[in-house]
């Protein structure tokens, strides 16, 4: 089905007939637009390519140059409890998770899911996706699917043109006063003083940490909650769902036969989304979604985990000056 990406016209957006495509660019002075095979496709032209995204033009973002590289051939520069309880298998009371004040408590008070009603949202499709239509299936407590929670996952990366002093972190957020809510700073899960730390790498550590969570409920047969990922990292979530399937094929190799920048997260991922899947398709619930958010859109969920990726590459930070601290000491 051909989609059709407006980034310049009398509407913005992405449509599926060329009729109502034709009404937002025909006459419009300068329309810039473009036919694609996948929605996700169109959405990510319209967001690179839209002079109105994000309040300036995408396509002098560094962020999203950087993102991109890899796909390209070119290298990066730099680049839980076990307490249950009834509610979703998890008991809560911790707050938005360590490091969280009372003044991100007060401006979210209100339920992550309140999304603004102008923050723009792609579910991102998978090629390992199956038909589970014949698989056996696993005994739940219902016969009705369960509601989606939405688990909002960022990385944030202090200096990310420094190889060695890169702090970075990511924080992963369910919802108000859930002891989920983790901000990590990326010296917790990498060897950084051999891996550099880099902004791809706190984006991609957070959707794992999501998913060896819901990873683990599964193996615990807890069945009461589906998810949804959500990210505000196209790279992250296009690793994972799209880019992944080529690079399997081609030994995990990118265009340029160098080896895939990240891999390691990436496979993790890649294998754990299919296990999720497997399990959910015997539960006779869709494939876990993956979800595009915008950053800096309004998405209380996606601006508390960018709050949480702060706290752990701020944790990184204090570390690092530790370290530098006690050198000098020792000199």
């Amino acid at each position: 089905m051909p989609y059709y990406g407006v980034a310049r016209g009398r509407a913005i957006g992405v449509y599926d007939s060329w009729p109502e495509c034709k009404d937002s660019v025909v006459g419009f002075s300068n329309a810039k637009f473009r036919k694609f095979n996948d929605y996700f496709e169109a959405q990510l032209f319209v967001d690179m390519e839209s002079d109105y995204a994000y309040g300036y033009n995408l396509r002098y973002s560094d962020e999203y140059s950087d993102e991109y590289s890899d796909e390209y051939g070119d290298e990066y520069s730099d680049e839980y409890s076990d307490e249950y309880s009834d509610e979703c298998g998890y008991e809560y009371g911790y707050g938005y998770g360590y490091g969280y004040s009372d003044e991100y408590s007060d401006e979210y008070s209100d339920e992550s899911d309140d999304e603004d009603e102008n923050a723009r949202e792609v579910i991102v499709s998978s090629p390992f996706s199956k038909d589970h239509t014949n698989s056996q299936k696993l005994k739940t407590s219902s016969n009705t699917m369960p509601n989606v929670t939405r688990i909002y996952t960022d990385g944030a990366c202090r200096g990310n043109n420094r190889r060695r002093l890169a702090a970075s972190g990511y924080g992963v957020y369910y919802g108000k006063h859930d002891i989920r809510n983790k901000a990590v700073p990326l010296s917790d899960v990498d060897d950084v003083d051999n891996i550099p730390p880099t902004n791809q790498r706190a984006e991609l550590h957070a959707v794992l940490h999501a998913l060896r969570n819901i990873d683990k409920e599964l193996d615990k047969a807890i069945y009461k909650c589906r998810y949804a990922i959500c990210s505000d990292s196209i790279y992250a979530l296009k690793c994972i769902k799209i880019w992944s399937a080529k690079w399997l094929k081609n030994g995990w190799q990118n265009v340029a036969k160098r080896p895939v920048a990240n891999a390691d997260i990436i496979k993790e991922a890649v294998r754990l989304t299919a296990k999720i899947d497997d399990v959910y398709g015997q539960l006779g619930w869709n494939s876990l979604q993956f979800i595009h958010v915008r950053g800096h859109s309004g998405n209380k969920g996606n601006d508390i985990a960018d709050n949480l990726a702060s706290i752990g590459a701020d944790e990184m930070a204090m570390e690092l000056n530790l370290k530098v601290h006690q050198s000098k000491k020792k000199k």
